[in-house]
């Protein structure tokens, strides 16, 4: 179980955050229960992407890979329970075959599904909560190795601070969360005048399901993306090369570097953003 030397760093997604634990991967709940008895300062780790010092110990580290897949599935009330270790990018494959979709989710889809719920990580949409709100239960290990089972009608002062408690109460080790049908979005980015996200912006957000946008500080536009639920066939991406990330990527490494660049790349703009639009 035991995966890394106490005298090895350990450090987050963005490396901003690195301490020295003894690292124990256990593949059993018994297991992951005689970790927790046998010690007294105990951090859980999922992908790490906390930019804040949330899991940084020198004590020890819990990594819940291996507690990964859907357990059960509830199809009338399209609801799962779902291992918590869990990646949210490996979540739609593991929905699919039993009908099943997020409701919401953020950017970025490298977060384990307990960090992501226990951070409260949302996506944007002023009618969409963040994934945190469709929890309906999860399973909590406690200090002393007891396995509680939290929702509205046990435990229910846990459960509704559990379900963003930053592993404060114990470790997460199922979730049951409250799905919808599989759906397609469709997503447009354009470049836009920033004057006329102004003029816009409290109109659009009513009708778009998620909206938001990038600005440059030296570039009177910036770059707007929207999604939509939609029935249109699917319209794969299509992957350019550089992309538009890589050059994005590029622009801040050169401006980290000269400076004096940053307001005419801005301008450049236009040239690095083309419009796009595709369905998935």
């Amino acid at each position: 179980m035991k995966i890394q030397q106490a005298d090895e760093t350990w450090r987050n997604w963005s490396g901003s955050q690195h301490g020295c634990p003894e690292i124990f991967k256990p593949k059993k709940i018994y297991e992951l229960q005689n970790i927790v008895k046998s010690h007294a300062q105990i951090r859980a780790v999922g992908a790490g992407h906390s930019f804040s010092a949330l899991v940084k110990t020198d004590a020890v580290l819990i990594n819940l890979d291996h507690f990964k897949g859907v357990v059960a599935f509830d199809e009338n009330r399209t609801q799962c329970t779902v291992q918590v270790g869990t990646r949210l990018y490996d979540l739609g494959e593991y929905l699919a075959p039993i009908h099943q979709a997020l409701a919401n989710q953020g950017d970025i889809d490298q977060q384990s599904l307990a960090g992501a719920i226990s951070t409260g990580t949302h996506g944007t949409g002023i009618d969409l909560p963040c994934l945190s709100a469709f929890v309906e239960a999860f399973e909590l290990l406690t200090a002393e190795g007891e396995l509680l089972q939290c929702d509205r009608q046990q435990n229910t002062d846990i459960f509704q601070a559990g379900r963003v408690a930053l592993g404060s109460l114990g470790i997460l080790t199922k979730i049951t969360l409250q799905n919808r049908p599989r759906y397609k979005l469709k997503e447009q980015i354009r470049l836009c005048p920033i004057q006329e996200v102004f003029a816009n912006i409290d109109q659009w957000k009513h009708q778009h399901r998620h909206i938001e946008f990038w600005a440059f500080l030296h570039s009177d536009q910036v770059m707007l993306k929207t999604l939509d639920e939609t029935d249109e066939a699917i319209q794969p991406r299509q992957d350019a090369w550089p992309s538009e990330d890589a050059l994005l990527t590029l622009c801040s490494e050169l401006t980290r570097r000269l400076p004096a660049a940053n307001s005419y790349l801005q301008k450049l703009l236009s040239v690095f953003v083309k419009p796009t639009c595709y369905v998935d």
